[in-house]
């Protein structure tokens, strides 16, 4: 090792794969020192340091066969293509977050707060995008660059897809491994400032299959009050915030469900609060509503009965580590 670690923490050295589970389990930053001859990788976990060794060409003789020359070259293509771009961040503290939405209301049903329809998927797939209008393309005046943000069949991620888009013809994303979408957003626009037309995400290539999800006219994202949180992730729900329009009032909740367990239940993790038309409110929890991933949270909004249609405007603050 040829890192100086200090002996408060305690020292797990493991091989590369069983070091890539700890990762997973862990969602630590990965850190690395390139001495010439090996790469020590490791990472942080509070008290203790994950370690591990891969030798940039000749494994030596006394390491032999317990970790073999051919075992060390692949973990040295995993490493050096998977993980060595983004190693050696910061270690910082957790960014406080935000994801809101809107929807429209009649009656007592709940309705989730998404200004659009999602269709989550349960399995990876290489999709395409499409929109119903010919100036949402690289030259045109509607938008002209979309992202796409999102996880994998396990919930691996975030990932993120930037496509140009083609007007009314469908564009195929590069990624193979798309299923949970967290999030779809415009980044460069013509002169008409926003999207034209719709913008919608198709569950397979080509413009085929069903609609997933997608940005309404103008909107330039998909305001769905939802977050995917990671297999190796835990979020902290902070606060809740709410606007109505219309002649009564509802009630807004958080739910949580779990996508990669077939048949999973939503579960409401917050009170029901309370929102009066021409009101807005905010709900701060002195002790944050902790989810650990793989999981979904998602806001839900419940007009009261025969209150007619309702406007809400509502979202979640939240931090994630």
């Amino acid at each position: 090792m040829t890192v100086s670690l200090s002996a408060q923490f305690t020292q797990r050295p493991a091989q590369w794969t069983a070091w890539k589970d700890m990762y997973v389990l862990k969602g630590f930053a990965p850190q690395y020192h390139d001495d010439g001859t090996v790469y020590d990788i490791w990472g942080y976990d509070g008290p203790e340091i994950h370690l591990c060794t891969i030798w940039k060409d000749i494994v030596p003789e006394s390491v032999i066969p317990a970790y073999s020359q051919g075992q060390n070259d692949s973990d040295k293509a995993d490493f050096e293509a998977n993980f060595k771009p983004f190693a050696n961040k910061p270690i910082t503290t957790p960014v406080p977050q935000l994801k809101d939405g809107y929807v429209t209301t009649s009656g007592s049903t709940s309705t989730r707060i998404m200004a659009t329809t999602y269709n989550e998927q349960t399995t990876n797939a290489q999709r395409s995008v499409v929109s119903s209008s010919a100036n949402d393309t690289s030259a045109g005046t509607g938008a002209r660059t979309i992202r796409i943000t999102y996880y994998d069949q396990t919930l691996a991620g975030p990932f993120t897809e930037d496509i140009t888009l083609n007007g009314t013809g469908a564009v195929n994303t590069a990624g193979s491994n798309i299923c949970f979408i967290e999030r779809m957003e415009v980044l460069t626009v013509g002169a008409n400032g926003s999207n034209v037309g719709t913008l919608t995400l198709k569950s397979t290539t080509a413009g085929g299959g069903t609609d997933v999800g997608s940005i309404a006219v103008d909107d330039n994202e998909t305001n769905w009050c939802h977050h995917y949180i990671g297999s190796s992730k835990s979020m902290k729900l902070d606060n809740l915030f709410a606007t109505l329009r219309g002649v009564s009032g509802g009630v807004i909740t958080v739910r949580r469900s779990k996508p990669t367990v077939a048949n999973s239940p939503e579960i409401t993790i917050t009170p029901a609060i309370r929102v009066q038309p021409g009101m807005q409110v905010a709900q701060h929890f002195d002790v944050p509503v902790e989810v650990d991933g793989p999981a979904r949270v998602s806001m839900f909004a419940r007009s009261d009965s025969a209150s007619g249609t309702l406007d809400w405007n509502a979202g979640i603050g939240f931090y994630e580590a």
